[in-house]
């Protein structure tokens, strides 16, 4: 497992057509710092994942790093993300890949809030395949009972194809003897568009459709979770600014998390497990990843 320092994994010095990217990052990030100033509303998020590939052909393991800072006013809220993630393969190159994201929230009422997201990616081995991923998502929270409601849409735009991925899910939430639970369920439909040569959607199904369940307990600050996902590939996730892995189809995922809240910061631990395919030589594998996630609000 790689153990540089987190500042030199999140900052790797770029190269070829990386470069414009991470300009453009940084100057979102410029725009954004005076922001951290104002007296609330401003959020860091740092997250660190370990991916074990346990079956794979292609690669060993794997390591990726989040960064995202995001700004709260009265309606609008305004965010920048960066990741950079590494694998090593068993063949010479490693792979490295950045992702870039910008994402613009608006309040539409009390209970509706209303969300855009732009997702660029760029890789060492794949020129291809780097995509940009636009997407919207609008969350309702004014069904009776405490059900809410999420609809996303995500169209991933690819040189050699395209993927167009709808959900849609509903969330209650209650207490019962001074502890608080939450339900969520939903589909996320994911339909494959093939343009020009695709090699990376050679062994993959025309179209999924994937249901996820999780389930969420808390109390005095403490919370954990457990969920499930079916079968999907080239997955939009976290309302646009995350990818599932670009080279597999995932049969099915189980997640758990454990975390601690405070006023200001939030501690979560996650693991996952994945059993998957690899897509280009279409061998099985499955994936165990871990993350730990810290968010500070100022």
């Amino acid at each position: 497992m790689n153990t540089r320092p987190l500042c030199s994994l999140l900052c790797p010095a770029p190269r070829g057509r990386q470069d414009a990217s991470l300009r453009k990052y940084l100057l979102g990030l410029l725009l954004l710092s005076p922001l951290a100033y104002a007296d609330q509303g401003f959020e860091i998020s740092a997250l660190t994942l370990y991916k074990d590939y346990n079956g794979s052909v292609e690669k060993r393991s794997g390591l990726e790093n989040q960064l995202e800072l995001s700004r709260k006013f009265d309606r609008l809220s305004l965010g920048v993300g960066y990741q950079y993630a590494t694998a090593e393969r068993f063949q010479p190159r490693d792979l490295r890949v950045t992702k870039m994201s910008v994402t613009a929230g608006y309040a539409l009422r009390e209970d509706t809030d209303w969300s855009i997201t732009y997702l660029e990616i760029n890789d060492n081995l794949a020129p291809t395949d780097g995509g940009r991923i636009y997407s919207t998502a609008l969350d309702f929270r004014g069904l009776p009972r405490n059900y809410a409601t999420h609809l996303a849409y995500h169209y991933s735009d690819y040189d050699s194809f395209h993927v167009s991925q709808l959900g849609a899910s509903i969330s209650k939430r209650f207490q019962l003897q001074g502890m608080g639970f939450g339900m969520t369920a939903g589909v996320r439909y994911m339909d494959i568009g093939r343009e020009g040569n695709p090699r990376y959607v050679a062994h993959a199904e025309d179209s999924y459709l994937a249901p996820h369940v999780m389930l969420n307990v808390s109390k005095h600050g403490y919370y954990g979770r457990i969920g499930f996902i079916g079968r999907r590939a080239f997955e939009v996730l976290d309302g646009g600014r995350l990818v599932s892995h670009h080279a597999m189809e995932i049969r099915r995922s189980y997640i758990a998390a454990f975390g601690r809240k405070w006023d200001d910061l939030d501690l979560q631990f996650m693991f996952g497990h994945h059993r998957a395919t690899e897509l280009p030589p279409s061998n099985d594998l499955h994936i165990n990843t871990f993350a730990l996630r810290l968010d500070y609000r100022f």
